[in-house]
């Protein structure tokens, strides 16, 4: 009797233990800690053609899909009604189990290629909570029942805001990286109430706006905003350490061992993408057509870039010529540029020339930062928008056109940068899992590579749909967020 009981209890004791350990969560932006990795045992398909489980419709939306248990949450936009919403379903089958939908009062600006839904919910089991650049915080108990709403006023940047929160103990941390007044916010994830606010100093590129959702580690809120990468208190918000950078602040920061990795990059930092701008004896010779030692708007060549990002041509914004600011950069008015006005274009070109990169900094680091603080930097090859990776002690990072880069954390010395997916804007961040690494093109089209020091494709597929959210890996399923909906792939 003794030898049966104590066999039961130990059957007990090891099937609690791989349910605990074998729980669907994928809470916020990314996934656990925001890595962007899936559990070990993962095992989801390299193989589309045949492994749909199942594909939902949903409203327009970036925001990526966070699950918990058996429940999938996202944000959508629905166009007709100009109402945003938060959406729940049925991590089986797919099916929509509850959709909470407003129409705020001002709808925010957002760029032609996105929507106001570009920010992931995060969810604790709970409750979930949304944001929306429109309005502020929306959250939700899982029944679909509302909480509490926390009101911000519209975002006025022109392209939007796409920001996540993320659920830390008992507050949910939201950072507000644009317009005149910006903070880092920490609220009560009962009550919606502030607990506090850590107000970020004005910067030199004040007219951009940051999109990074802030990493929770140890008692630190990491975050990665315009102009600086810097370390805050959980528990009331005092600024720990700083390190002012020139930087848009797009990708998130992730942890690599005992270093945190942000890839940080603004237009003209990239060694690869740096135009080449004549001085004005230069220019003088290639566009003085007639010879009075001035140019005017019809001499300026229309190809003469203030920046541009070739693999981007397609997407409004991402590359500008010298021509339309012509009138700007004339200060006397008289219609012509001479060489002090030329001069002022230099300089401008080499204030923001300066390398950014991606950077690693100790996230335990105090007080005021300088360069030395940086323990390695790359410099070419920089992704704008995705978030950098850290997975089997290497990082990596997808840029525009299918640049991969691989780096040892430890060092920072490079292992391969080499184009291996798809030409074209990547918004999606990589996740990996199974000893694979899964990139997608905005385009729709995926490329899977193998985790190493050598970049071997595994396989590719094209979803035909744009993809700019990020996939979440539970099991052996991946969830992936196309313009049009929601489709799950299981081995």
């Amino acid at each position: 009797m003794k030898k049966y009981i104590f066999s039961l209890l130990l059957i007990l004791t090891i099937t609690s233990c791989v349910n605990n350990n074998n729980k669907a969560r994928w809470p916020q932006f990314r996934g656990p800690d925001g890595s962007g990795v899936a559990d070990k045992k993962a095992r989801p398909p390299v193989r589309f053609e045949e492994n749909l489980k199942w594909q939902t419709d949903l409203p327009v939306g970036f925001s990526s899909p966070v699950i918990w248990d058996d429940k999938i949450f996202l944000t959508g936009y629905i166009e007709e009604k100009k109402e945003l919403a938060t959406i729940c379903l049925n991590r089986e089958d797919g099916k929509i189990i509850w959709q909470k939908s407003f129409s705020p009062d001002t709808l925010e600006k957002f760029h032609s290629v996105a929507n106001p839904a570009q920010s992931t919910p995060a969810t604790d089991g709970e409750r979930v909570v949304s944001y929306f650049g429109s309005c502020g915080l929306v959250c939700y108990n899982m029944q679909g029942e509302l909480l509490w709403k926390y009101s911000k006023p519209c975002t006025k940047f022109m392209y939007g805001n796409a920001t996540s929160p993320v659920i830390t103990d008992s507050k949910v941390i939201l950072i507000k990286d644009e317009g005149r007044i910006r903070y880092l916010l920490a609220i009560d994830k009962t009550t919606g109430k502030e607990i506090w606010r850590a107000g970020f100093e004005r910067d030199t590129l004040i007219g951009w706006a940051g999109n990074a959702t802030p990493l929770i580690y140890k008692d630190n809120v990491i975050v990665h905003r315009v102009g600086e990468v810097a370390g805050y208190s959980v528990s009331d918000g005092t600024c720990l350490w700083n390190y002012k950078i020139l930087t848009e602040a797009s990708g998130s920061p992730v942890i690599a061992e005992d270093k945190v990795l942000i890839s940080c990059w603004y237009n003209l930092s990239d060694d690869a993408e740096r135009p080449e701008v004549l001085d004005f004896e230069g220019l003088l010779l290639k566009s003085d057509s007639n010879k009075n030692g001035k140019i005017d708007k019809t001499e300026i060549p229309g190809d003469l870039m203030l920046f541009q990002r070739p693999e981007m041509k397609e997407i409004e914004g991402t590359s500008f010529s010298v021509k339309p600011y012509f009138d700007g950069l004339d200060m006397n008015g008289d219609k012509e540029l001479d060489d002090k006005e030329w001069e002022q274009v230099l300089e401008w070109f080499k204030n923001y020339s300066r390398p950014s990169g991606l950077i690693a900094i100790s996230p335990d680091s105090r007080g005021t930062l300088n360069d030395s603080a940086v323990l390695w930097r790359v410099t070419k090859y920089i992704s704008e928008v995705p978030s950098p990776i850290y997975y089997k002690k290497r990082a990596y990072m997808i840029k525009d056109g299918g640049f991969v880069t691989c780096v040892n954390p430890g060092t920072g010395n490079i292992i391969y940068q080499t184009r291996v997916g798809t030409p074209g804007p990547y918004f999606a961040s990589p996740v990996a899992t199974n000893g694979l690494l899964y990139l997608f093109a905005f385009n729709g089209r995926l490329t899977i590579i193998k985790a190493g020091d050598e970049p071997k494709i595994v396989a590719k597929h094209d979803f035909k749909d744009n993809i700019a959210a990020s996939p979440a890996i539970i099991g052996n399923t991946i969830y992936i967020r196309t313009k049009k909906g929601l489709l799950a792939y299981s081995n």
